[in-house]
């Protein structure tokens, strides 16, 4: 005896029907597939005949739809009678539905591996739905039903990202999605493999640019994995991004600051220029190719309207906390020295750019 139903329906791909796993005669008439795969999206609910009459031929008077579906229906029985097994259809005056018992659907399997999420049962889910529901139709209610299948296999699928073969089958089917290549970057970098990372945040923008004319959105700013792969290595950043794309010329400016940086001299380095120069992509560049120091703290200014401000940010990034009065008093200082946050000529330097 057979371990299930000997029917399958099938809707990825093109819809078709099996028995026993042989393929039976495909569909000549749309109509009868049609009401067939709607018929199997939802194999438990029993619909109307009106229903079904409006959603085959919409805008069709009742009398004439009903009819054109009583025909349908008799050609889509036929179809299962002539193998000599009867059919799973079940029908009265008022509605119609499938016999669960003698079908089995692979839309309804793939919601079935969905509802127990793991990284084996998800891949199985992606390969069962490689080709969309019923290939080359372009009716609403089959661009709805895609639309869930993806969402539904994306929504899992994230989460799932610790598992490598889950993150490069989602990198492939799903690579518009941001938070897709974020996880795989983030990965990286938590593995300490930061030109892996720089790679694959570069192509996705790429990519992204050259398909769509897109740019990539704020959320490639340092993330967490980010912050923590450089703390291990005694660096700390606050609020700056990691380049997402290819960074040409500027050669003389990043070597000014490397070499402030170089003279280890100064304890407090701040860049200047006009808004749009480049500051912050800049020392994103820098900070990202540096190696050797033992900590190199990295303070946007552009959103600070006051010195302590400045100061409540400094301790936030050191993970301290500082007393009310000396928070007020290294305010009152770095306000009164200068404008752009420097202590004094012999702990700092100031480069600018243009």
């Amino acid at each position: 005896m057979s371990d299930g139903p000997a029917w399958r329906i099938h809707l990825f791909g093109n819809v078709r029907v099996t028995l026993s796993g042989e393929p039976t005669p495909t569909f000549n008439n749309r109509k009868v597939a049609q009401l067939l795969a709607y018929l199997a999206t939802s194999p438990t609910n029993s619909h109307t005949r009106e229903s079904l009459a409006e959603l085959l031929w919409p805008g069709e008077y009742l009398e004439i739809s009903r009819d054109r579906l009583r025909q349908t229906l008799a050609l889509l029985n036929k179809h299962f009678k002539e193998t000599g097994k009867g059919t799973p259809i079940i029908a009265d005056r008022h509605a119609i539905s499938l016999d669960v018992t003698q079908v089995a659907i692979d839309l309804s399997e793939f919601r079935a591996l969905l509802k127990a999420p793991g990284p084996d049962t998800w891949r199985r889910a992606e390969s069962l739905s490689a080709r969309p529901i019923a290939e080359g139709w372009t009716d609403d209610w089959v661009k709805a039903l895609r639309y869930e299948v993806e969402n539904q296999l994306l929504q899992t699928g994230k989460g799932l990202m610790d598992d490598e073969g889950v993150l490069e089958r989602c990198l492939k089917r799903f690579w518009l999605d941001e938070a897709i290549h974020l996880a795989r970057y983030e990965n990286l970098l938590s593995q300490g493999k930061r030109t892996e990372a720089a790679l694959v945040a570069r192509d996705y923008a790429d990519r992204l640019k050259q398909e769509l004319g897109l740019e990539p959105s704020q959320a490639w700013h340092l993330s967490p994995a980010f912050t923590q792969t450089f703390k291990a290595h005694g660096i700390k950043f606050n609020d700056l991004p990691m380049p997402v794309d290819r960074f040409f010329g500027r050669e003389q400016d990043i070597a000014r600051l490397k070499a402030n940086l170089d003279s280890r001299s100064d304890r407090l380095h701040t860049v200047t220029g006009p808004g749009g120069a480049g500051k912050t992509r800049l020392i994103a560049e820098v900070l990202s190719t540096i190696e050797g120091y033992e900590n190199i703290i990295a303070i946007g200014l552009a959103d600070l309207d006051s010195a302590n401000q400045f100061i409540r940010s400094l301790a936030n990034i050191l993970e301290t906390n500082l007393d009310e009065n000396l928070e007020t008093n290294l305010g009152e200082t770095l306000g009164t020295t200068a404008s752009t946050y420097c202590l004094t000529s012999r702990l700092s330097s100031t480069t600018s750019f243009n």
